[in-house]
Parts: structure tokens; sequence; C-alpha cells
């Protein structure tokens, strides 16, 4: 089995639902964008068991992963 360690510039997230407490991993191409009150600008993730919004503030990043070929 082969799994690749880093795929160039592709960053992938980490993060834990508050709601389900799903742990899962996502990527910048995931992550929307939403305007609170026309001021305030939120970045989120939906949780892919609850479909809540998961803020992408915070959640670590890194270049590595482990996708199987």
């Amino acid at each position: 089995m082969k799994k690749i360690l880093r795929h160039g510039n592709i960053k992938k997230y980490r993060a834990k639902c508050p709601y389900c407490d799903t742990e899962f991993e996502y990527q910048r191409e995931d992550i929307r964008l939403t305007t609170l009150n026309n001021m305030v600008k939120m970045r989120y993730v939906t949780c892919p068991v609850c479909n809540n919004a998961v803020l992408n503030q915070g959640n670590p990043g890194s270049n590595i992963t482990t996708e199987q070929l």
C-alpha cells in the first residue's frame, strides 16, 4: 500500500465538530465565506455528518496527508 505524505500546495485542515463530535479533514476549496451584519466575515466548513457549520478559524493546517494511491 502506498500513501501520499506530501502533495505540492494542497493544504489540508482538521476540525472537530462541536455538535456531533466528528473529526474530519478538509481542503481550502471546502471553506465557505459568510457575512454577518454586513460587516463581519466568517469562514466555515460544513460537517460531513450533521451538516452544521464549523468555523475554520484556529483549525490546524498541514501539507501532510494520508491519502491512498
